[in-house]
């Protein structure tokens, strides 16, 4: 594994270095600011936990190419301009218990703000699995 983020890590280093408006690993752009959710935000980011961040499509699009030129592994790119946003339910910040919006549970610039809100929507993390099984099952009102 350790391999695997070596090279991975040495790919966007010479993505930054080769193309303006790459910003790098979602992973590493953001600060869990409590490490006891370290695991279950990295759970919540699924198959984003390598995507890279970008200013736009434009520039994912060349990315795409100099990847494929250079023959390096191919890489999940999520562009600021037009990535999928929805809304935050702002009632979910208000649920009590200890569930808690994964999104407020990381530190990042607020220039990148789209792309976490992207990745982690609405999920909520909670303490404990009773807790988030209730949430998740226990009333007509399901949450993730």
């Amino acid at each position: 594994e350790s391999k695997r983020d070596a090279r991975l890590a040495e790919t966007i280093g010479k993505l930054k270095a080769h193309l303006p408006g790459v910003h790098g690993r979602l992973t590493e752009l953001g600060q869990v600011t409590q490490r006891a959710y370290n695991l279950a935000l990295a759970t919540a980011m699924g198959r984003d936990v390598d995507s890279v961040v970008v200013d736009n499509e434009r520039t994912a699009k060349e990315a795409i190419g100099y990847l494929k030129d250079q023959q390096l592994p191919p890489i999940t790119f999520i562009p600021l301009t037009t990535c999928k946003v929805s809304p935050i339910n702002e009632r979910l910040r208000t649920l009590g218990g200890t569930a808690k919006l994964a999104v407020d549970l990381i530190q990042y610039d607020p220039a990148l703000e789209r792309a976490f809100a992207h990745v982690f929507g609405n999920t909520l993390v909670c303490d404990s699995v009773e807790e988030a099984r209730r949430l998740a099952y226990g009333s007509s009102e399901r949450h993730k």
